[in-house]
């Protein structure tokens, strides 16, 4: 089962978030004149996650704009033209958390034009399903829809590779409600979780967490993150299901810039030691670590990231 999925999460293995529906914007393609995705591939990373708001540019049925498509056509083909694996990422879906019956219909269809759309594309294009089920999208029913979904992809992707994201947003504490014989069963998937432990430093000056704390990766602070890892890696060694780390990152509104480098050097480096692929979020903005404004890097944390 995991050839096609081990070789890909490899390939993934040093990765970035750019948000790509902020970027597709009205009379301008952000995205493609910016100079970002050229600097992110020129720093050595080998995969873009994409977050893409497919519902907000979608109407009741789950149809999706011309223009819109081949806005994202052209963001996923600048990526791959780079050399680097994109990342498909079903992104900002909040009705389908709040209704999950009354958006199936338009989640499936969307899927439908999705998938056929990039029937032919590159192996190097990934789809993810849905990013953070949530809310009335419990973990049983997020199996429900998963399933769903990734039968109508598999009517025309056979072997493209599916990012399934755990329940509860992407929480590894969720790993075991996941359908594993759904998951074996398939030809390329890989499991998906976001790490942002411990939240008080992490989203540390986010909404909800301007009194967040300092770590500064003390003795009686690593234990806090190891037992979390471990979890995760005994999920993986028991099922064989190569996992992703789709989401890691430390806000850096609030956080003493010392200490954020000591955070993501050390989660970073257990990711790679456990052989989790990984994704940092984000490039630039709340959680960034470049300024597109001046081309440079946050000292350290891009050194950091693309050490392989």
């Amino acid at each position: 089962m995991t050839a096609i999925a081990d070789a890909m999460n490899e390939a993934l293995s040093i990765g970035i978030n750019i948000e790509l529906s902020s970027e597709l914007v009205d009379g301008e393609h952000a995205f493609l004149t910016n100079g970002n995705v050229e600097a992110v591939a020129a720093a050595g990373f080998k995969s873009i996650r994409l977050p893409t708001f497919f519902a907000t540019h979608s109407d009741d049925a789950g149809g999706l704009g011309p223009e819109f498509l081949s806005r994202v056509d052209a963001a996923v083909q600048r990526v791959l033209d780079l050399g680097m694996v994109a990342v498909l990422d079903m992104h900002g879906y909040s009705e389908i958390m709040s209704d999950p019956e009354g958006n199936l219909d338009k989640f499936l269809t969307m899927w439908d034009r999705i998938a056929s759309r990039y029937q032919s594309w590159s192996d190097n294009l990934v789809f993810e399903i849905l990013n953070e089920p949530n809310g009335e999208l419990n973990p049983t029913l997020w199996n429900d829809y998963c399933a769903q979904a990734l039968a109508v992809i598999r009517q025309y992707n056979s072997e493209r590779v599916v990012l399934i994201d755990v329940g509860e947003y992407a929480n590894y504490a969720y790993l075991g409600d996941l359908d594993l014989d759904m998951i074996k069963s398939d030809p390329a998937a890989i499991v998906t979780v976001h790490f942002y432990y411990p939240e008080l430093f992490t989203m540390w000056g986010q909404p909800g967490f301007e009194n967040g704390s300092d770590w500064t990766g003390n003795e009686n602070e690593l234990p806090y993150i190891i037992t979390r890892l471990d979890d995760i890696s005994s999920f993986a060694e028991t099922t064989g299901i190569p996992i992703c780390i789709g989401e890691f990152g430390c806000c850096k509104l609030s956080s003493p810039e010392e200490h954020r480098l000591t955070w993501v050097d050390f989660v970073n480096g257990e990711f790679r030691d456990r052989g989790f692929s990984r994704l940092y979020w984000e490039l630039y903005r709340d959680f960034g670590i470049y300024n597109p404004d001046t081309g440079e890097w946050t000292d350290g944390i891009l050194e950091v990231l693309i050490e392989d």
